[in-house]
């Protein structure tokens, strides 16, 4: 089979379209697939040359599916890599995002094809990307491909990854989540397995802590984290122990009464807050110094007159 090897007189992205479609008609007669092929390669020009990097990768991934049960691993990896490399294209985020979207989400696809190849292209994506939210995209689309052939991904580095991805409190439970469902299934890693649900778990009181008006149920918190009425206090604890909330339990009422608790992601409405409480605080370091500097005039004035007494 012929490997793809882009020459310099054609655009990478152009050969890769080129050789996907000649491989998809290929049954079809040259009468039929030349006009096709030449249809593919116009229309991919015209959107490299309007800048329109999503259209592009739509029809570069499209064509690529048609041969992946066909095509070589070797020839697979560099047709992968050319359309993978779209991402750095746009000059916008959002596009490159979604672009990330739509190849992460085709090449998940059909999972038990090819498995290995399949993490690989979403691992080299991934390291493509330069928004934490796509790779964050991109690596539970791996984890799924993952989950679905019980390949086991090391996590390691999980925390470092939770760093640098900066997820919202959602997203960090559908991570772990999915983690512990690939774990689960293998009873040697059960450790790991229930740690995975202690940080789930503990992220998701400081969700109610920030959702809910300063108090929560018990109630709320044993149906939310799926536990029962026994353990709602102890795992108020785990949060407090871990400094995640700050909080009064009122065993009578049954609710416990939250004055402080962790942001787990500092966005626009947190900045809004901090300017709010920075506003406050020099206002009433403003009246402090106010009420200092009368305090010292009026006793030197005090001082200056007690001096002239003397006199």
């Amino acid at each position: 089979m012929t490997t793809v090897v882009p020459t310099s007189e054609e655009d990478p992205a152009l050969s890769v379209l080129r050789f996907t479609a000649e491989m998809s008609w290929a049954e079809a007669g040259p009468e039929v697939a030349e006009p096709q092929v030449t249809s593919l390669c116009m229309e991919a020009q015209e959107c490299m040359i309007s800048g329109r990097w999503f259209d592009l990768a739509s029809l570069m991934i499209t064509s690529a599916d048609l041969v992946f049960s066909k095509a070589s691993e070797k020839d697979l990896e560099c047709i992968f890599t050319v359309i993978c490399n779209l991402v750095k294209k746009p000059e916008s985020l959002d596009e490159s995002l979604e672009i990330s979207k739509l190849l992460s989400t085709k090449i998940a696809q059909q999972p038990n094809e090819k498995p290995a190849l399949k993490l690989k292209i979403l691992f080299n994506l991934y390291n493509m990307l330069e928004n934490p939210s796509g790779r964050f995209l991109v690596y539970m689309k791996a984890l799924n491909v993952a989950a679905n052939v019980n390949i086991i991904p090391s996590f390691k580095k999980i925390d470092t990854l939770l760093k640098e991805w900066n997820l919202e409190l959602q997203d960090q439970r559908q991570l772990f989540l999915a983690i512990s469902n690939i774990l689960k299934e293998h009873k040697s890693l059960g450790l790991v397995h229930e740690d995975c649900m202690t940080k789930m778990r503990l992220m998701t009181i400081v969700d109610l802590a920030s959702n809910e008006s300063g108090i929560i149920s018990y109630l709320s918190i044993k149906n939310t984290l799926q536990i029962e009425d026994d353990d709602v206090e102890p795992w108020v604890v785990k949060a407090i122990t871990a400094k995640l909330i700050d909080c009064k339990i009122d065993q009578m009422n049954q609710v416990i009464i939250v004055s402080q608790y962790s942001e787990r992601v500092f966005g626009v409405s947190q900045w809004e807050a901090l300017r709010t409480k920075l506003t406050s605080w020099r206002g009433n370091i403003a009246n402090v110094i106010t009420t200092i500097q009368a305090n010292k005039v009026t006793e030197e004035g005090t001082q200056s007159m007690q001096g002239l007494m003397v006199r």
